[in-house]
């Protein structure tokens, strides 16, 4: 067998580097004992870190000294004269560390990767449990790609730099399907977590599905989870929406030449939007995180919908958690995942019964069910709201949290027998929201 990735040589010169100059000291020190192939080296770097946190001078006489007391097995004092000779130039010390940080890091992804092997010739043959292993694989991989120590500090005139060429560049918000909503968070961001709650019966899959079909619309990726619906019925909203489709007359299967040009023509139009729904069940926040990384490797993806979160599977081995800790651990996974893949993540969520009991029966971020840590992580919060009594054709849109711009609302139209939420009137401030 071939011997792992190592460079000795940078090895020797970051440590003779370290002693002969505090700056190089300082450029090395993100670096652990652990990155190190010889386990000697490792055990000196150790050495001089303990001495320069505990306020000792570090240079050869100092460092040789020490190891008089506190000996390293293989390495003398003597030993360190050939550690500085080894140094080219200590200035470089930085760039010698990077080639020990680097191989480091190779050694690892071996490691990892005989881990993964290991783990699948024992996994068992349980559905769901190829998923899971493909979960455990990529932490294995992302583990051994990450440092133990941080970079170098930047400074604020660095970081503002950098954010200056990112601010020159084209904000990356995708228009949402309204324009109301659009003025108050700008579109879907990547990165960014949106909760839009309600009780059943009021829209929510329908702004979920709209919501992606629409971002489609417009030749960018989206894919929908849906845990309530089928395929087959998510298949028939997009027609009746897209094609103005009685929603009644498909479901009862009364349609006349009029209905079927107009499905026609929809199917026409959706056939070739790079949107993608995934029904399957029982699905776990580590399914969906692994359906999207896998669909993002042919398709670029800027928009995943979750119907519904409370409806998603708990982890194996939650038995005994609260619910409440369970949900609020889906909505922290989802914002995690929303940074990790670069996505908008919409969440749709339910209410509680307590809105239905006041008087005037609106919504509060309060409301949120089985987890207050659903408003804690998300960056939006919209609340949908539909009065039977007063008007059932309107849905009131209170946007009771927004992390980057302004609170407000505003009403949709809630065209049912259609499967669509449409504009109405421009935002306007809520009484008590804004």
């Amino acid at each position: 067998m071939t011997d792992l990735p190592h460079d000795l040589a940078a090895e020797r010169a970051v440590l003779g580097a370290a002693m002969l100059a505090a700056s190089a000291a300082d450029d090395v020190d993100h670096l652990d004992p652990g990155d190190f192939y010889d386990h000697r080296h490792g055990a000196l770097l150790a050495l001089i870190r303990a001495m320069r946190e505990s306020g000792q001078p570090v240079d050869l006489g100092t460092v040789g000294g020490r190891l008089l007391t506190d000996p390293i097995p293989g390495l003398a004092p003597h030993d360190l004269q050939g550690l500085a000779a080894d140094v080219p130039t200590v200035g470089n010390a930085s760039w010698y560390a990077r080639i020990v940080a680097d191989t480091a890091v190779r050694r690892r992804l071996i490691a990892a990767g005989m881990r993964v092997q290991q783990m699948a010739h024992g996994a068992d043959d349980a559905p769901g449990s190829a998923a899971e292993l493909c979960d455990r694989a990529r932490v294995e991989i992302d583990a051994a790609a990450t440092t133990s120590r941080s970079g170098p500090w930047v400074t604020v005139g660095e970081s503002i730099a950098a954010s200056l060429d990112e601010w020159e560049r084209a904000a990356e918000f995708t228009p949402t399907a309204w324009p109301d909503l659009n003025r108050l968070i700008n579109g879907w961001a990547p990165g960014r977590m949106y909760v839009v709650a309600a009780r059943p019966g009021v829209g929510k899959s329908i702004f979920g599905v709209q919501a992606a079909a629409d971002v489609a619309r417009h030749g960018i990726g989206a894919c929908v989870f849906s845990l309530e619906m089928g395929r087959a019925e998510i298949d028939a909203r997009l027609v009746s929406s897209v094609g103005r489709v009685d929603y009644a007359l498909l479901e009862r299967r009364q349609l006349g030449d009029g209905e079927w040009r107009r499905i026609a023509e929809a199917v026409n139009r959706l056939s070739d939007l790079p949107l993608w729904v995934d029904d399957q069940v029982p699905l776990r926040v580590h399914d969906i995180r692994s359906r999207v990384r896998g669909l993002a490797r042919t398709h670029p993806i800027r928009l995943v919908v979750v119907d519904y979160l409370q409806l998603l599977a708990a982890p194996a081995g939650s038995g005994r958690t609260a619910r409440h800790e369970i949900v609020g651990e889906f909505s922290r996974a989802l914002k995690l995942l929303a940074k990790e893949l670069g996505v908008a993540v919409l969440v749709l969520s339910q209410l509680n019964r307590a809105s239905e009991i006041r008087a005037d029966k609106k919504p509060s971020m309060a409301d949120l069910r089985e987890s207050g840590e659903i408003e804690q992580n998300a960056d939006m919060v919209a609340l949908l709201h539909r009065d039977a009594d007063d008007d059932p054709s309107r849905v009131a849109v209170a946007v009771a949290k927004n992390r980057q711009g302004e609170r407000g609302g505003f009403p949709l139209r809630f065209a049912g027998q259609h499967c669509r939420l449409e504009s109405m009137a421009k935002v306007r401030p809520i009484p008590g929201v804004a």
